[in-house]
């Protein structure tokens, strides 16, 4: 099976008016696939976004448009057949296809958003619904080292390693994930019901 987790770093939190400014993506075993700064082509400035992700305008003004990078990208997204990242259905993926990136997903490919998944299994309910935690909740959950990884990429994002770093972490998510299937598999027999508890999206 072939896995890529995937981040990103943006001018602000709006998908369909701020824009990307960094793309990482990574495989299963960690190997960095993609990894580049980008120039947005509508924003000269982006202040607060920069307080969070330290990349600065002076830093993406001699890159290249993510639009270039769009043929490898979608190859890198069309061969995949598990796409993971934390809060990727509501952040990271719009933000790549409304950039203009055309992506027709492999037949049987699914999307693993650990963010969703993880709300259920922390278990903390707001409204009668389980509150989405922040990355860093997540990883001190599972191990203090996570924690200082996650804690590492939020100071150092700007450099690429941190990235591939910080994208390693997802992956280390997506192998509970899929042990969790495992488990799960051997009582309720049934992969639809596991796929909908994961919050996991068939395309």
């Amino acid at each position: 099976m072939n896995i890529i987790c995937l981040d990103t770093e943006t001018t602000g939190l709006n998908r369909y008016d701020d824009e990307i400014l960094q793309l990482s993506i990574i495989d299963g075993s960690g190997a960095i696939l993609f990894s580049e700064y980008v120039k947005p082509v509508h924003h000269e400035s982006w202040t607060d976004a920069e307080k969070v992700n330290h990349i600065s305008p002076s830093m993406v003004k001699d890159c290249k448009p993510l639009l270039y990078y769009a043929h490898t990208i979608q190859l890198i997204l069309e061969n995949a057949d598990m796409i993971v990242g934390y809060n990727i259905h509501g952040f990271d993926l719009p933000f790549i296809f409304n950039s203009g990136i055309e992506y027709h997903a492999k037949e049987n490919s699914i999307v693993v958003d650990v963010m969703l998944a993880f709300a259920e299994i922390y278990g903390q309910k707001r409204y009668n619904e389980y509150k989405w935690q922040k990355l860093k909740t997540c990883a001190e959950y599972y191990s203090a080292g996570m924690m200082r990884l996650t804690m590492q990429k939020q100071r150092y994002s700007a450099f690429i390693k941190s990235s591939a770093m910080f994208l390693k972490f997802l992956c280390i998510q997506l192998a509970f994930i899929v042990r969790l299937i495992i488990l799960l598999s051997m009582k309720n027999k049934s992969l639809l019901k596991l796929f909908q508890f994961l919050k996991v999206e068939m395309f």
